[in-house]
């Protein structure tokens, strides 16, 4: 099986024109997510230690760390998407296909990928203040990247516990559409940064297209 993204089939008369459909889409919806303002909450930096993690409240030097670093992780998660061949759709096909569980041919790559990132993640939460399983001296308040920031100088951890409609439909609809497109959205950027024109013209437009309409929907759950 090759790795290369199909939405379309070849000989499909109508390609052209649908192609130009969703990208008209994807050119209002984008214009009509930057008309409309983003609904920001600020929360003031909590338990910075200026002392002992640098975290200080000038603002001077936050901002130029973090670019550096948000690049450098960027790239780090671009390449293991690729090692672990999540930007090949037949590897999703083959996870979402539970069919494959009872002939041996189910494909739990994706498994092992989410493990990896659990693992990894759940590490990193053990340098942060407040969240550590086990004391040590090296929790932080704040990330390096972050120190000097007042706008943020602290973790931006998730509270929300709530189980509710928004949380239930929209994962329900991310799932659904993660198996008719075969791609999610970082692996589908991956894909689009490569030069593939299916998911340029094809799914990048339907997927901003039900961001702006699952902005509409959240105003009447």
């Amino acid at each position: 099986e090759s790795g290369t993204y199909e939405l379309f089939h070849p000989n499909d008369s109508t390609k052209q024109v649908t192609l130009a459909v969703n990208t008209a889409l994807a050119v209002t919806a984008l214009y009509l997510l930057q008309k409309k303002p983003a609904k920001t909450k600020k929360v003031p930096p909590q338990d910075i230690k200026k002392k002992d993690e640098g975290c200080s409240s000038n603002g001077s030097n936050g901002s130029t760390k973090k670019g550096p670093v948000a690049a450098i992780v960027g790239s780090m998660f671009a390449l293991g998407l690729e090692i672990s061949g999540m930007t090949k759709p037949h590897k999703i096909v083959g996870f979402l296909d539970v069919k494959g569980i009872s002939d041996g041919t189910w494909d739990w790559t994706l498994v092992c990928v989410m493990g990896g990132g659990l693992v990894v993640s759940a590490l990193g939460y053990q340098m942060v203040k407040g969240y550590n399983l086990f004391e040590h001296k090296f929790t932080r308040s704040c990330p390096l990247s972050a120190a000097g920031d007042t706008k943020r100088g602290g973790f931006n951890i998730p509270t929300n516990k709530n189980v509710d409609a928004p949380l239930i439909i929209g994962s329900g609809l991310f799932g659904v559409g993660w198996a008719v497109g075969r791609l999610c959205p970082a692996p589908a950027l991956c894909l689009a940064a490569a030069g593939c024109s299916q998911v340029i013209t094809g799914w990048w437009p339907g997927y901003l297209c039900g961001v702006y309409l699952g902005d509409i929907a959240k105003g009447y759950l």
